[in-house]
């Protein structure tokens, strides 16, 4: 059920000769179904917070979920992309990616834990069910990238559906014996995480199911690769994340939850919007062989066209804001509208950012889209901090 994964995933289908996901192709249409699995398999999560943990609950819940967000990047630059890349049938490179994801898998699961444990925004047990939550995380999603380098996509959204099935049908037996708290909805995450990194096994090539041996891993080679990848992967929810916490230090848990609670309702335009981004990147990956200069053209068509549908689909949900929100918070709280055009106008700047950035990363320009994240990175975290220094309103973080 992770989030983090982006238009290069899609565009495996090209850079690999096989058909582009514009073709029409069974396959290509699994990797679109793939992407949508997973952001609509988050995007449920996210629901079920905001109605059972409360405005306090769903902002604790929302920082950690974001934390994981964060070291799945870092784990996905280091072992996803390199395992997608890199030759996995060597014996040291194989030995390689599987000791950088089992001690990542491991020691980020427990610096986060002991981070939100120590930082007070967790007791004990909850710090345990969250750092196995995270585990199981990471875990997976190697094992997801797997299926997706092998181009099993519709395997994918199989894993998916069976992570999602396992949280809820965990949350339904908790609910039954009482009230679902924030210890609860984390052992749910990690149960649904382990019984997909379970099936993910199951449906790997029989090839891919085994370890190799450790004697002679090159985790430099691996190292080497995925470090810029991980942290470009990380930034953006890094950010995310970065300014929930600077929220419930400055703030309070109960403001964030009411500003994630509007980005919540939004995040069905953004999942639409990444999910046509994540065409568009394979597309540009497919016309490399093009003049710049036209392919520029076609990214500001595309921009428009994003922005455009963004602006459309945000207009849509405000229209049907009285019928749709009290659904979602359950009538327990009314959504802020300040928030929400706040996120709705991110939504649009982000559509119409994208096709350039993409553009820029598949003409080989990777180093210019990272300064450029790490300069949005430091800009935004700062002119937060300053926001809520100065005791400005949380909700408009978005802006």
């Amino acid at each position: 059920m992770t989030q983090h994964s982006g238009p290069a995933d899609v565009a495996v289908l090209t850079t690999q000769g096989r058909a582009s996901p514009l073709g029409g192709s069974w396959r290509a249409l699994g990797g679109i179904a793939a992407q949508c699995s997973q952001a609509g398999a988050s995007f449920i999560l996210q629901i079920l917070a905001v109605r059972l943990l409360g405005l306090e609950g769903l902002g604790v819940f929302a920082a950690l979920y974001g934390l994981v967000i964060v070291v799945t990047g870092v784990s996905t630059g280091f072992v996803g992309d390199s395992l997608t890349v890199l030759d996995r049938k060597s014996g040291p490179v194989r030995a390689g990616l599987q000791t950088w994801w089992l001690c990542l898998s491991f020691g980020l699961g427990l610096a986060v834990a002991t981070g939100a444990w120590v930082a007070g925004m967790t007791d004990g047990g909850t710090a345990v069910a969250f750092g196995a939550a995270t585990v199981f995380f990471l875990l997976e999603d190697a094992l997801r990238r797997l299926l997706m380098a092998n181009l099993r996509f519709w395997r994918i959204v199989l894993v998916d559906m069976a992570g999602l099935t396992t949280v809820v049908l965990t949350i339904v037996a908790i609910l039954t014996q009482g009230d679902l708290g924030l210890w609860h909805l984390l052992c749910a995450l990690a149960a649904g995480q382990a019984t997909a990194g379970l099936i993910a096994i199951g449906l790997l090539p029989r090839g891919d199911r085994y370890l190799a041996r450790w004697r002679g891993a090159d985790v430099r080679l691996v190292g080497n690769y995925g470090m810029n990848r991980a942290v470009q992967l990380s930034l953006r929810p890094g950010l995310q994340a970065a300014t929930r916490l600077l929220g419930l230090a400055l703030v309070s848990a109960a403001a964030v939850g009411e500003l994630e609670a509007a980005r919540v309702y939004m995040a069905p335009t953004l999942i639409v919007v990444g999910g046509l981004a994540s065409v568009l990147f394979a597309q540009y990956a497919a016309a490399k062989h093009l003049p710049l200069a036209s392919q520029i053209k076609a990214a500001e068509r595309h921009a428009v066209l994003l922005a455009g549908g963004a602006a459309f689909l945000c207009a849509a949900l405000a229209l049907v804001l009285p019928w749709l929100g009290p659904i979602l918070t359950g009538g327990d709280f009314v959504l802020p509208a300040l928030g929400l055009l706040g996120w709705a106008i991110r939504t649009v700047a982000f559509a119409g950012s994208m096709p350039f950035m993409s553009l820029a990363a598949v003409r080989g320009m990777q180093a210019t889209t990272l300064k450029i994240t790490l300069v949005e990175f430091v800009v935004i975290l700062a002119a937060v901090l300053l926001l809520l220094t100065l005791g400005g309103s949380i909700l408009w973080v978005p802006f």
